[in-house]
């Protein structure tokens, strides 16, 4: 168990989940909800970040040891909920072919790349809903697990800020006011990055 849990953190990424369900199912209601998902890749950042320099001496061993909690705490429920998906669309009738495909994208933790190189790209979402569209984020956080703590293993946390300050300003560069910045992974590390070095600086802060 992490000794640095916080509650408190679990219920705002549970507010921002929930922004984002009532976003979707009630539009006018909540019509900023979408932000929820930028809340939700911040706090991870800062969470993941935290949990990374909190140990003093971060090595390939406790790393491994780090992946292996975020895959027992992440794949179960990710999987279930993919093979109930595509289940359901053999049972109920539906675009198959595209699920089973969405569905593969999903477990290898590509769907936003995926969903981004698809017929419509971004449009898609609006044009023909997939039951499995909302995975598109799972996977950028899955992404984001595996690269931001080589990152801090090899370069320590504030020279990680910048080298993924860099990917930040790179992936503005090549995605710039297109539709499917909204599925770049280094466009959305633009929000991880800010809970990351939320977290860097309260480690690095004066005692008072």
């Amino acid at each position: 168990t992490d000794r640095r849990h916080s509650p408190a953190l679990d219920g705002l990424r549970g507010l921002a989940v929930l922004a984002v369900v009532v976003y979707h199912a009630w539009p006018e209601v909540l019509p900023g909800g979408w932000i929820g998902v930028s809340v939700f890749f911040t706090l991870s950042g800062f969470l993941i970040t935290r949990i990374l320099l909190g140990d003093h001496v971060l090595t390939g061993a406790s790393l491994a040891s780090f992946w292996r909690r975020r895959a027992r705490r992440l794949l179960p429920a990710a999987l279930a909920t993919i093979i109930a998906t595509v289940l359901a669309v053999v049972v109920i009738g539906g675009e198959v072919d595209d699920t089973v495909r969405a569905a593969l994208a999903a477990t290898l933790y590509v769907h936003n790349w995926w969903a981004a190189v698809s017929a419509d790209g971004y449009w898609e979402i609006f044009e023909t809903p997939s039951p499995l569209a909302h995975m598109w984020s799972l996977a950028i956080e899955e992404q984001v697990y595996v690269v931001w703590p080589l990152l801090v293993l090899g370069l320590g946390g504030r020279r990680a800020l910048v080298a993924g300050a860099a990917v930040v300003v790179a992936g503005y560069a090549v995605w710039w006011d297109t539709a499917d910045a909204y599925y770049a992974t280094p466009v959305r590390f633009g929000e991880v990055l800010a809970g990351a070095a939320v977290a860097v600086a309260l480690l690095h802060r004066p005692s008072l």
